[in-house]
């Protein structure tokens, strides 16, 4: 049967960039050359790399959005997957302690997510304030140290953090080779067209490499 892409699904990951996304379908291609570049949004990924005429890997750029179109050039076409790629941004869950010393110079833990998995020289606020020190620690954790007029009655009622550009490069890992053709041989069927067709469609889907930290690459 015709192979569509899927209705449901895409991709998400952090604001930072330097992950891997799959793109996968179906005439993509025979060789490394017929692949111009993939954008997602408007905006280059750090590598367009050729898999197959069945796949190809987008190194993320740094970005932020939600339902972005990925696209995807080659010589002889152009295919966009709408609204199926989100940046997912930092986010502060919490922090500790709620209160200090009206002095300052008390430190104060931030928890939350995607604070990047290098240093991204976060600037952290209290109150309004800009902290005195900033540490990135993880990306989950800043440390800041509290400025002064933040603490005693003045709770701090508000936190904020700013980061700067780090560059994040992951190497491809062989798992998302295998994740895009499990997919393409579940969902494609055969996905090489029988007769030479030089005007057969380029159809894509895409995927993303679920472990952004790269904890798990091989």
């Amino acid at each position: 049967g015709e192979w569509k892409p899927t209705p449901r699904g895409g991709a998400a990951g952090p604001w930072h960039g330097g992950w891997w996304l799959a793109i996968y379908g179906r005439n993509m291609g025979k060789k490394s050359a017929d692949l111009n570049e993939i954008l997602v949004g408007d905006v280059k990924c750090k590598r367009s790399v050729w898999l197959s005429s069945t796949s190809s890997a987008c190194m993320v750029p740094r970005g932020m959005g939600v339902g972005l179109p990925v696209t995807v050039d080659t010589r002889k076409a152009s295919a966009s997957v709408e609204g199926k790629f989100t940046y997912e941004p930092p986010v502060v869950d919490s922090y500790h302690p709620r209160n200090g010393p009206p002095r300052g110079g008390f430190w104060v833990t931030i928890s939350g997510r995607n604070f990047g998995h290098v240093d991204t020289q976060p600037v952290a606020y209290l109150a309004g304030r800009v902290c005195t020190e900033n540490y990135w620690m993880s990306s989950k954790k800043v440390l800041c140290r509290a400025p002064p007029g933040v603490g005693g009655s003045s709770m701090l009622h508000t936190v904020d953090v700013t980061f700067e550009h780090a560059e994040h490069v992951q190497d491809m890992p062989r798992k998302l080779r295998a994740v895009v053709r499990g997919i393409v041989h579940a969902r494609a069927g055969t996905v090489s067209a029988k007769k030479k067709d030089a005007a057969a469609p380029l159809l894509i889907d895409l995927t993303a490499n679920n472990d952004p930290s790269g904890k798990a690459l091989a």
